[in-house]
């Protein structure tokens, strides 16, 4: 991800000096562990307290913690007895393959809705037309916030209450966003609304320096689920969280096993998902940057969208209620002559070493292991993503200047 033949990488190793000492610190002491433990619970409790939920879960990837959602789906399904008669689950046709390949893991079948251009999340219409349809076999809608545009949440909320459907949400690359809950007139950030989950990948708004992920929820038997299941099932993986679950005792009762070991009390199927100490505490250093990179993010993103020529390139617009903290620079073909002019884009990104990458998937229903659900030619705004979208890196070291004289660059395409 971090190359140095680029002037302008998409991403960059932002610990500092002192935060590299700090680390050799870390390994050099020999009281700490480096399995997971205590900088493992701090770091969870840092990050629900910025989200505003009840729980966290720090995993080894975003990845993973997605798997651990499609577990959970599948799991309550079954102990409801609605498995495999609820067995499809919702997702925008743009978005990571990780989103949606444990669901099929587990025996889901997914349906693609086509992506707005307002935030890139969900055609929120076409997903209630697709729910009418479908409501008693759809398990989970599952949108993805993407590239760090923020979905429209009161729509959100109303599809979760109005057909009465289970929704989760993918963050992966937006854990900063928020939204204004009109309701209680406050601005809360998004991961508050639903379970959701994010990435800590070294590239995303916040970083282990390598891999982590979390999952964020409200709902305490949610919680207990995850903590199990991101270390083998084991019922003692809950003890350890004594002060953040109420009733603990009635808790234990209900996953005994008198006839093991209690050390080795296996509750659920489920493998390895766990983080460690090392990655915890290199993700506590960045995230005492938390609020200034988050407001750096936005500020770099207002001046390339002051600055690109509208007629040309297209962005959202600004919504009512609405924080984006984007997650990259998205270059956007508009107007004439597009499939001339993403290829002059294209050569002038090679030329000024600027690292580029595809809007994200592109249109999914393209690659290969979805092709058998949908005619990617069906959906509209991915195609057009697909093919006259890109995006370049947006982080704390990019300087003012080299966007303005990229975006003189590109307006003159």
């Amino acid at each position: 991800m971090i190359d140095n033949k680029y002037k302008w990488p998409l991403a960059i190793n932002d610990f500092s000096l002192l935060d590299r000492f700090k680390i050799c610190s870390f390994f050099l002491n020999f009281k700490n562990r480096w399995t997971q433990d205590i900088y493992v619970k701090i770091y969870e409790d840092k990050l629900k307290e910025y989200v505003s939920c009840l729980y966290s879960v720090f995993v080894s990837s975003g990845s993973v913690a997605n798997q651990l959602v499609a577990q959970y789906t599948k799991d309550k399904l079954i102990r409801n007895g609605l498995w495999p008669k609820k067995n499809k689950v919702i997702f925008n046709s743009v978005t990571w393959t990780t989103n949606i390949s444990p669901f099929i893991r587990e025996g889901f079948e997914p349906i693609f809705v086509d992506v707005n251009l307002n935030d890139f999340c969900l055609d929120y219409k076409k997903t209630e037309d697709i729910i009418k349809k479908n409501k008693d076999q759809i398990a989970l809608v599952f949108p993805t916030a993407v590239l760090g545009f923020t979905p429209n949440i009161e729509k959100l909320y109303k599809i979760k209450n109005t057909y009465d459907i289970d929704l989760k949400l993918d963050a992966c690359e937006n854990l900063m966003g928020e939204y204004e809950d009109l309701f209680h007139s406050v601005t809360r950030n998004i991961c508050s609304f639903f379970t959701s989950t994010t990435s800590c990948f070294v590239a995303h708004q916040i970083t282990t320096g390598s891999e982590g992920g979390f999952i964020f929820t409200s709902d305490k038997q949610e919680y207990i689920y995850y903590l199990l299941s991101r270390a083998h099932g084991l019922r003692r993986n809950i003890l350890s969280y004594s002060n953040n679950i109420t009733n603990l005792a009635d808790e234990l009762n209900k996953c005994t096993n008198t006839l093991v070991d209690s050390q080795f009390d296996f509750q659920t199927l489920s493998s390895n998902y766990r983080s460690s100490d090392i990655a915890a505490f290199c993700g506590l250093l960045d995230f005492k940057k938390i609020d200034d990179n988050k407001l750096r993010r936005i500020f770099l993103y207002e001046l390339y969208y002051d600055n690109l020529d509208s007629e040309k390139y297209y962005l959202p617009n600004s919504r009512k209620n609405i924080t984006d903290v984007p997650f990259c620079l998205p270059i956007i073909i508009w107007g004439e002559d597009k499939e001339n002019r993403i290829k002059k884009v294209k050569e002038l990104l090679d030329e000024q070493k600027i690292e580029k990458r595809s809007f994200i998937s592109g249109n999914i229903l393209r690659h290969i292991p979805y092709q058998k659900y949908g005619n990617y030619k069906d959906y509209k705004n991915a195609e057009y993503l697909n093919n006259f979208a890109l995006y370049i890196g947006l982080h704390r070291k990019v300087k003012e200047q080299d966007i303005l004289d990229l975006v003189q660059k590109l307006n003159n395409i």
